[in-house]
């Protein structure tokens, strides 16, 4: 049994195997569709988001995480509210993918071979200052609160703990993107 607000999450932590989110995240799935057929659910979002299936010209999104599992959900996630993704597994894939394709966000881990979320947000802050950045962590050695303080010391635009709450990733999306 899930705890309280447990259903909410819907992006999992890197520690948690595969076989324990999967199926929430088909479910999920299954009531979005089911929902979606419903006039005074589909047009209850006043938020701004796009409604589920809805296309709209909406910003690119280069997820970099070096679990693939959690980029997969996020870009799912992503791609049903309208957004396109890229994605990266580790700072130096981004770097090239930056290299040629223009995004508007980047949601970064932060614990990473090759190339830390730390040194990518510092090589972002002077190739590309403008670029917004969304730091994500699920911890490591140290607390995930503090890799994500430091991120945002270096400036990260947002900071979200993984798992990351559905309502906090739009949130931190929409406020970097207007």
């Amino acid at each position: 049994m899930q705890p309280a607000g447990a259903t909410k999450s819907i992006i999992v932590s890197q520690r948690q195997p595969w076989s324990q989110w999967l199926p929430s995240v088909a479910a999920t799935a299954a009531r979005k569709q089911s929902t979606a057929e419903l006039p005074h659910v589909r047009d209850s979002r006043r938020d701004g988001r796009p409604k589920s299936g809805e296309v709209r010209n909406m910003a690119t999104i280069l997820i970099v995480d070096d679990v693939e599992p959690v980029r997969r959900v996020l870009r799912w996630t992503l791609e049903e509210a309208g957004y396109a993704v890229v994605e990266a597994a580790d700072g130096r894939a981004a770097l090239r993918v930056l290299e040629d394709t223009p995004v508007d966000l980047v949601m970064l881990d932060i614990i990473m071979p090759e190339m830390e979320g730390i040194e990518t947000i510092g090589v972002l802050r002077r190739t590309c200052p403008h670029l917004k950045v969304i730091a994500i962590s699920g911890g490591g050695q140290i607390s995930a609160e503090s890799h994500l303080e430091t991120a945002q010391a270096l400036g990260a635009f947002r900071a979200l703990r993984k798992p990351i709450d559905h309502d906090q990733l739009f949130d931190a999306i929409h406020a970097a993107l207007t």
